[in-house]
């Protein structure tokens, strides 16, 4: 026994371009609701940790101690008492600011010591040690390779 029907079927076609947008939304989301970290300027070999801390805050200010003995504020040659000064009128502008103190692992204790020293001199509170985030560590925010976590 054989059915007939009188319904005429069609192919069926699948429109391409609203996938297509939706996939491009969804890049762009992506893309805007990730965060990038860079660590621009000087290179340093930060000393690396054993385990993960906390994220970057916004009002960072990144005393540089290079392997040369060389000193950066803000990214900015300076000397020990240059350092002073320029610490004392940025603490008079923005008290609140976190230093990051960015030295490389093979500097002596001191050199980190004596900048932490003139951070405090100035006023500060809020002072921290830039080292490299080992690879099982490292989130996947930061990516692979990320060196510069503050702690």
């Amino acid at each position: 026994m054989r059915f007939t029907t009188h319904v005429k079927m069609e192919a069926v076609r699948i429109d391409m371009i609203p996938l297509i947008n939706c996939l491009f939304l969804l890049n762009i989301f992506f893309l805007l609701s990730s965060s990038v970290v860079f660590q621009p300027g000087i290179r340093v070999d930060l000393p690396a940790i054993s385990r993960k801390f906390a994220g970057r805050e916004a009002n960072e200010l990144f005393i540089t101690l290079t392997q040369q003995g060389k000193i950066y504020l803000a990214e900015k040659p300076s000397t020990w008492e240059g350092l002073k000064l320029r610490l004392r009128t940025m603490h008079k502008t923005d008290p609140s600011r976190v230093i990051v103190i960015k030295a490389d692992s093979s500097l002596p204790h001191e050199s980190v010591a004596r900048a932490m020293a003139c951070a405090q001199a100035a006023g500060f509170t809020k002072i921290s040690l830039a080292v490299a985030v080992p690879q099982e560590y490292a989130s996947p925010r930061e990516g692979p390779g990320h060196e510069g976590a503050r702690r």
